[in-house]
């Protein structure tokens, strides 16, 4: 029996022994970190252009339900940062602090819209890359996502709403260990008031009086030298190139906006005049039938999709509505008369199915502008904003959806080869094959009850030739950059392979941004050995074709596997590693004619005479010795002879 000290001897040696393991078990830091914020926004910048800065407020601003979007070019040279408020933050010395107040002294871009920052907004802004939004399947932008593009310009940006503002620093210049800081208006108000002073006057905000009830005011201080997020900097000249694109689409901004009704952007020159550059809204006459009308709507969709059955299979929403946009660029005024379909749910079990796993909605629309119907071109694709350029619709009217977009807002996804079942490229597969047409049809029979001329509704209808093809993105594409034969194409089209062929000028243009995936040689002898049914039905001219392009890079070893060996009676034969359980196929020649063993057709390859290049390429095969394939020479002949004499 073991005996125990009353001294604890015992206990405090296991203790010792103990506490000496635990020691040696508490191991050294180890994992996966963090990169600083600045350094991940940075990598934010360089996948979103520039120009999205404007459509990213405008969307966030829709989704907040606000009703009037306001940009101001503010040429004051103001504060962002008093002193007070530099002294309070820092302990650094005070030519430190001149040096920050001057960094961020200077012209901003300003903000404005007639919709509340609330709770969800301030958490979801502070959350960098996850939105309070990504859920709720009412809503489209991503807040703390495509905002992050306002850092093209800025570098601390401000935001005033309600009775607090935000100032985010993400380089933590300002405030060291965090990223930014926040404020109640009243003791700004009290203890800084001149942090308030660039806001003061604008839409009605005042620094006596700050609270901002249901109205959100952004500031974003151009950047006036290269720093950690940017080696960018901003005048309001440059502000003003950003500008020229977004009035470019000016007539197309407000066709699917959910809420928002009037964008207008005005300049605040240095003595403290505000001037209007640009402005385009719904027209005074309509303005009001259609902030009701857009409010039903939302309220309906908001209805019915709700709770625990909001992707349940139900019967489809239909909008369709009219109105007249006007736009004022200077002295000019444009007006447009758009009829817009907008559709929401779906009768596919599978459509709900994929709308709840992806927490969206199936909604799509339609629009033309019926002022433009007799000169109707390529329509534009639609995810509530219009995206650039290069989606053109294949249709003769403008196209929306609730689509799944690269991050950086530029273009559709789609499923490609190596990504098959991809959820968000099915999704979108599923808004253009399952929802849209039904749309679609909508849109055209409106125009037909509008006793529009039966001429212009037919030219409303999809072009088949033009809908064959598919949005991809350049990164999705395998270009075919050098004469690659029909057969060729044809069997990599029923493998899957996005094929796009462009021409010289266009690739030389896309390969100053990053490298193209080319059809080779390579990439078909793979898709081919993974699909066999693409290239088995095909006719023999066609098949050696293929045979002939796949061995144009030498590796003949790679053939193994690929049912295109041509025998001289006609059939196809996979060519195999060469063995001894194998049996020879012997390649004849004008040496060596096939017509010197009758009967033996099915062991003889003989196109010495049919294509000449493919003999030599086959001649090249039998050198690499990777086959089965060996040359006819008079030994060989004498044996196949005998055999062939035995046969008769």
């Amino acid at each position: 029996m073991k005996r125990t000290c009353f001294d604890g001897s015992e206990n405090s040696s296991n203790k010792r022994r103990n506490t000496g393991s635990s020691l040696e078990l508490r191991g050294e830091d180890f994992g996966q970190r963090v990169p600083p914020l600045y350094q991940m926004i940075k990598k934010i910048l360089q996948d979103y252009p520039s120009g999205q800065i404007f459509k990213e407020i405008i969307q966030n601003a829709d989704d907040a339900r606000a009703t009037e979007v306001k940009f101001y070019l503010d040429c004051r040279v103001l504060q962002t940062l008093p002193l007070s408020l530099i002294s309070a933050a820092s302990d650094s010395s005070d030519s430190e602090q001149q040096l920050l107040l001057q960094e961020f002294t200077g012209s901003a871009l300003i903000s404005y819209n007639n919709a509340p920052f609330r709770k969800q907004d301030w958490e979801s802004i502070q959350s960098f890359q996850q939105s309070g939004k990504a859920k709720n399947p009412h809503k489209i932008g991503k807040f703390g996502v495509g905002f992050n593009s306002v850092y093209h310009i800025t570098d601390l940006p401000v935001i005033l709403s309600q009775n607090y503002c935000g100032f985010l620093d993400p380089q933590e210049r300002v405030w060291k260990g965090g990223s930014g800081r926040g404020f109640n208006l009243e003791k700004l108000k009290s203890y800084c008031q001149e942090a308030l002073e660039p806001f003061d006057g604008i839409c009605g905000f005042s620094k006596d009086n700050p609270s901002y009830q249901d109205k959100t005011l952004f500031r974003f201080p151009l950047r006036t030298k290269e720093s950690m997020l940017s080696s960018d900097f901003y005048t309001i000249d440059k502000i003003l190139s950003l500008i020229h694109t977004l009035k470019e689409e000016a007539q197309y901004l407000l066709v699917f906006l959910r809420s928002v009704c009037s964008i207008e952007i005005c300049k605040i020159t240095e003595s403290n005049d505000t001037l209007s550059l640009f402005k385009v809204s719904v027209s005074e006459r309509d303005y009001q039938s259609r902030l009701s009308q857009q409010k039903q709507l939302i309220s309906r969709v908001e209805s019915a999709f709700t709770g625990q059955s909001q992707y349940s299979v139900r019967d489809i929403i239909k909008d369709v509505s009219r109105f007249n946009i006007e736009k004022v660029d200077g002295g000019t005024v444009s007006n447009y008369d758009w009829l817009v379909v907008n559709q929401i749910g779906s009768n596919d079990n599978d459509v709900m199915q994929l709308a709840e796993k992806q927490h969206i909605l199936p909604w799509v629309g339609t629009a033309i502008n019926l002022k433009d119907l007799t000169c109707i071109s390529n329509g534009r694709v639609f995810c509530v904003l219009p995206l650039p350029v290069e989606d053109l619709a294949p249709f003769h009217v403008h196209v929306n959806g609730t689509f799944a977009i690269s991050s950086n807002r530029r273009s559709l996804k789609w499923e490609a080869q190596e990504r098959k079942g991809d959820e968000e490229g099915t999704w979108n597969k599923y808004l253009v094959e399952k929802c849209l047409p039904s749309c679609y049809f909508k849109l055209v029979s409106e125009l037909m009850e509008l006793l529009i001329d039966s001429s212009t509704v037919y030219s409303c209808w999809p072009d088949i030739k033009r809908v064959t093809g598919r949005w991809i993105s350049v990164s999705d594409a395998v270009f075919i950059t050098d004469e690659a034969p029909s057969a060729v194409k044809d069997a990599m089209i029923k493998c899957n392979v996005n094929l796009v062929e462009i021409n010289d000028s266009c690739s030389e243009a896309l390969k100053q941004y990053q490298s193209l995936k080319a059809l080779q040689p390579d990439l078909v002898r793979s898709e081919l050995k993974g699909n066999m049914l693409s290239y088995c039905n095909a006719s023999r001219k066609e098949k050696l074709e293929i045979l002939k392009y796949i061995l144009k890079d030498d590796s003949f070893c790679d053939v193994v596997g690929l049912d295109l060996l041509p025998l001289s009676n006609g059939t196809f034969q996979q060519f195999k590693n060469q063995s001894l359980f194998v049996d020879d196929i012997f390649v004849s020649s004008s040496s060596y004619p096939s017509s010197l063993l009758p009967g033996l057709e099915s062991q003889l390859v003989s196109l010495y005479i049919e294509d000449s290049i493919l003999h030599t390429q086959l001649c090249s095969v039998v050198e690499s010795s990777c086959t089965q394939l060996v040359l006819l020479n008079t030994e060989r002949v004498a044996n196949l002879l005998s055999k062939c004499n035995t046969s008769h």
